[in-house]
Formats: structure tokens, C-alpha cells, sequence
């Protein structure tokens, strides 16, 4: 895998977050959908992985340092992390991209998205950091929780958008 495509793959849910948030920057209700979205993805991720215990398809687990170089460690230092089942990243970055689509429905925002969430999950598989499985049952939970975060946001919508913080809420291009 090119060197490119694997730092895509594994900053993949860094990467849309801060799309996220720029695309969003004139939404204030979006911003908070986002961050409140990713924070309950999160947990519910980290419960699965704690409940399922299926372990990663490799001892050896590969991730990007903070200086950028490929590096490796053994697996059983990940602590909770060294489940496999569902793939958080996986999870992350199909979140993402299905909370911006169902929030904005804009095909050049989706494509984008979409480029960077299949990039991260064939990353994924191809390291043997997760399984298919894995990867396919991130996918559908992280796209599962965006469309139900986009339904929960909308709801929420005209309780929060009347206060005082939240006064010159723009809905013009949001689809809830």
C-alpha cells in the first residue's frame, strides 16, 4: 500500500473529524452534533470491544507514529485495545461520513468522505490490525449511529436552537 494511503488510512478518523468540523463551520448545531456524535461512537466502541473480546488477526499491531514513520508493537500492549471487534477506525470514519451525508447531502462532501473511510478500511485489513469482519461490522455501526445521530440532532434541534448561544443557528442547507 502506498506509504500516502496508509497515513490516510490511519489518521482516517482524525482526518474527517476536522472535515467535519470546517465543513460545519457556519452550523453551530452540526459542530455539536459531531462532537457529541464521535464522544457517544466512542463509547459504544470501546463497550463492543470490551463485551465481544474477539482479538486483532495479527500479534503485531502496525500505526503511524507522531513523527510519521510506520512503526509496530506487540499487540497485548494495546490493553482493551488489543480487541479487533468492531474496528474503531473503521467505526470512526463511517460515522462521519453517513452523520454528512444524512446532515448535508452534498454529493463532492460525500465522495470526499467516502474516499478516506475506504481508504482507512481496506488500511485496516491490509495491516492485519482487524478482520474483515472486523472492519465490515464498524462500518455498518458507525453508518447505523450517523444516521441515528443526524435523527437525534433534529430532534433536538428546536429545544437548543432557541437559546441564547445558539441564537443565529443557520438551517438553510442542513436536512433534518
Amino acid at each position: 500500500m502506498h506509504p500516502v494511503l496508509v497515513r490516510i488510512g490511519y489518521f482516517g478518523p482524525r482526518i474527517l473529524m476536522v472535515l467535519s468540523l470546517i465543513v460545519s463551520m457556519s452550523h453551530k448545531m452540526v459542530i455539536i452534533g459531531i462532537i457529541l456524535g464521535s464522544s457517544i461512537n466512542y463509547m459504544i466502541n470501546s463497550t463492543l470491544k470490551k463485551i465481544i473480546k474477539e482479538p486483532r488477526p495479527s500479534r503485531t499491531y502496525h500505526y503511524v507514529s507522531s513523527d510519521l514513520t510506520e512503526k509496530t508493537r506487540s499487540a497485548s500492549e494495546l490493553g482493551t485495545q488489543s480487541y479487533g471487534m468492531p474496528s474503531g477506525h473503521s467505526q470512526n470514519v463511517w460515522f462521519y461520513t453517513s452523520f454528512m451525508y444524512f446532515t448535508f447531502r452534498n454529493m463532492y462532501i460525500t465522495l470526499l468522505f467516502m474516499g478516506v473511510a475506504i481508504t482507512t478500511s481496506i488500511q485496516r485489513v491490509a495491516y492485519l490490525n482487524h478482520t474483515s469482519k472486523q472492519v465490515v461490522v464498524g462500518c455498518v455501526i458507525g453508518i447505523l449511529f450517523g444516521y441515528t445521530m443526524t435523527k437525534i440532532m433534529a430532534k433536538l434541534v428546536p429545544y437548543i436552537k432557541n437559546t441564547a448561544i445558539f441564537h443565529t443557528f443557520d438551517a438553510r442547507k442542513v436536512y433534518w
